[in-house]
């Protein structure tokens, strides 16, 4: 975080965040680090096994969101690294650390959507989290990066939510 000076000039400190600061950002960077991943195989489980009349819509979407999930997982993972700090990068700290949970064998393509719309909310509070954090702390590069996926979160629960209740 950039510091005034007392003259009210704007003083440059490498990355300019309190060991407090970076502590809780990687922390919420972390958490939505594994949430993601989980939730990233889970798009993939779905992509997979997919049945019935929606299947090409289904099969469309998943693989949509997982394609963009797999950058944002890097992008979140470079960001933990700029703070010199280590991604969780293990499955079970995946599993340990993740709110979103892992889904069972046979859903139904209803289900599948209804799972990934409460997945997208969780994610989006993650994202919260993280940006709290980082507007708290004045850390811009992570609330701009947290923006722009929340924005993109937020138009594929608009999308999904529109699908699934088609009537």
């Amino acid at each position: 975080m950039e510091k005034l000076r007392d003259n009210n000039t704007i003083a440059f400190k490498e990355l300019g965040f309190d060991k407090e600061d970076k502590t809780e950002i990687t922390k919420a960077l972390n958490e939505a680090l594994c949430s993601y991943q989980i939730f990233f195989h889970k798009l993939q489980k779905f992509h997979w096994n997919v049945k019935g009349g929606d299947f090409f819509d289904i099969h469309e979407i998943t693989e949509e969101l997982y394609t963009k999930g797999l950058e944002n997982i890097d992008e979140i993972a470079e960001r933990i690294r700029v703070f010199g700090d280590y991604p969780k990068s293990n499955l079970s700290q995946y599993l340990a650390n993740s709110i979103i949970s892992e889904s069972s064998e046979k859903e139904s393509p209803e289900e599948m959507i209804h799972i990934v719309l409460g997945d997208l909310e969780k994610m989006m509070e993650c994202f919260l989290n993280i940006h709290g954090a980082a507007v708290s702390s004045g850390d811009i590069g992570t609330s701009y990066m947290i923006s722009k996926m929340m924005k993109d979160f937020e138009t594929d629960h608009w999308k999904l939510k529109s699908f699934a209740y088609k009537s």
